[in-house]
């Protein structure tokens, strides 16, 4: 038997509406959808967009799968994304995660897997990626881009990132805070993900710098407790 196929799939940052067509048609069909689990709890971000989406009433006849007397819960497991700061420390935990879903392709099942945002940028999909190639090279794997936090959430503040000739960086929430000040003197447009944590010191750079009034915080983009806020001064 030929081994089935491994999605890859982006499911947007919190609208379930995003979701795109070819996304859903595929998770229509999936006999396993494995979402990132962490600290051994079953459920997750990712999977709780996922539900909404699928119970949306209009997206709803658009799913004529074999599978559709089974609900998308029931199709879905737990995969263990519990990180270990280190390369040599992270490679067994995703050598065993990719042995779980390598299971169910070499059975000529499709399987797919979701993750917040789009797969492909800062995603732990591309630790399952590398780890599935590296022990099953034989294993196909398609991508199935998804709508990012980055473009959601200039889209719900309405804050163009980029026009004409101008550079924009991303930084994620790892990135050096000292840094920041080189990196707003070089591009144009500075994105930062998951900036809690340094929210002090950036307003601090930014009030400096006379750039608060430049600025949008979006938190939670396209949930039921998304934030938008402009006047970042009082946070």
């Amino acid at each position: 038997m030929s081994w089935g196929t491994l999605y890859g799939i982006g499911i947007g940052p919190g609208d379930p509406e995003l979701l795109t067509l070819k996304a859903f048609r595929v998770l229509s069909h999936a006999a396993v959808i494995f979402h990132p689990a962490c600290g051994g709890k079953e459920g997750g971000f990712a999977l709780d967009i996922l539900q909404r989406a699928f119970e949306r009433p209009h997206m709803a006849g658009m799913d004529d799968s074999p599978s559709r007397g089974a609900s998308i819960r029931e199709r879905c497991r737990p995969l263990s994304i519990t990180m270990v700061r280190g390369a040599d420390a992270e490679r067994p935990h995703w050598t065993s995660a990719a042995e779980i879903v390598a299971a169910v392709l070499q059975n000529g099942q499709d399987a797919a897997f979701i993750t917040e945002g789009d797969p492909l940028l800062y995603s732990t999909f591309i630790h399952l990626q590398s780890a599935l190639a590296e022990r099953f090279p034989e294993a196909r794997v398609e991508i199935i881009p998804g709508v990012s936090s980055i473009t959601a959430a200039a889209a719900r503040a309405a804050f163009p990132l980029a026009v004409a000739d101008e550079r924009i960086a991303v930084l994620p929430a790892t990135y050096d805070p000292d840094a920041l000040e080189h990196v707003l003197d070089t591009f144009d447009s500075v994105v930062l993900l998951k900036v809690s944590r340094v929210l002090d010191h950036v307003v601090t750079v930014l009030e400096r710098r006379g750039l608060l009034k430049n600025a949008v915080f979006v938190e939670r983009c396209g949930t039921p407790m998304e934030r938008i806020i402009t006047d970042i001064a009082p946070l």
